[in-house]
C-alpha cells in the first residue's frame, strides 16, 4: 500500500536543491487550498531538521470496547493491546493489513454522526467479503458501483455508528491505479519519487 507524505525525503530534497542550483527546475506554483500562490521550493523544509509524526491511527470513542473489537475482527483486524478489565476494557488497539484503529471507552453517550469521520478499507473480493459479514450477522448493504469506485463499494456503520466504507480493490484495480499515478507524474501533476 502506498503512503503519501506531505514532505520530501531527505534524498528528494537534496536532489531538488541540487537541480535548482544548476537551474534545472521549474517554478511550480501552488494555488487553492486556502493559500496564496507560492513557489513550491519555498514550501520545502528539510526533513532532517523538522520532526515528523507517523502511524496515523484513528482513536474512536465507543460505548463498548469489547463490542467494537468483535465487529472489527469481522473486518480483518487483530487485537494487539488493551487496557483495563479484560471483560470491559477502557482502551484497545487493533491492526489490519496496512492500518490500525484504537478504541476509547466513552465516558458519556455521544452521537458519532456529528463527527466528520469516514474510514475506507479495501478487499480483493468484495462479494465474498459481504457474504462473510452477512453470515456473521452484520447487516451489510448491497454493493454499489459509484463513479469514484466502479469496481464496487459498500458502506457500513460500526456498532457506534461510525461509517466504514469497504471497496473492491483487486490486482486489476491496483495496476490501473499505478498506471494512472505514473501518467500524472509524466504530466507533471505529481512529482516523481526517484
Amino acid at each position: 500500500m502506498t503512503v503519501f507524505s506531505c514532505q520530501f525525503s531527505v534524498r528528494q530534497e537534496k536532489t531538488f536543491r541540487e537541480q535548482r542550483e544548476r537551474g534545472k527546475t521549474r517554478s511550480l506554483k501552488t494555488e487553492g487550498c486556502g493559500t496564496q500562490p507560492q513557489v513550491a521550493e519555498e514550501l520545502i523544509q528539510s526533513t532532517a531538521m523538522v520532526p515528523k509524526a507517523g502511524y496515523f491511527t484513528p482513536l474512536l470513542h465507543v460505548m463498548d470496547v469489547r463490542r467494537s473489537i468483535r465487529f472489527y475482527e469481522l473486518l480483518g483486524f487483530e487485537l494487539i493491546d488493551l487496557e483495563g478489565d479484560p471483560a470491559c476494557p477502557g482502551w484497545a488497539r487493533m491492526h489490519c493489513e496496512g492500518g490500525a484503529v484504537m478504541f476509547l471507552l466513552a465516558e458519556e453517550p455521544f452521537d458519532p454522526t456529528k463527527h466528520a469521520l469516514l474510514t475506507a478499507m479495501y478487499t480483493p473480493d468484495l462479494p465474498a467479503f459481504r457474504e462473510h459479514l452477512l453470515a456473521n450477522g452484520v447487516a451489510a448493504p448491497a454493493i454499489t458501483y459509484p463513479g469514484y469506485m466502479p469496481s464496487g463499494s459498500l458502506s457500513l456503520r460500526d456498532p457506534d455508528g461510525y461509517i466504514v466504507d469497504v471497496h473492491h480493490w483487486s490486482d486489476a484495480e491496483h495496476t490501473a491505479w499505478l498506471k494512472n499515478v505514473e501518467q500524472k507524474k509524466k504530466d507533471g501533476v505529481l512529482r516523481s519519487s526517484g
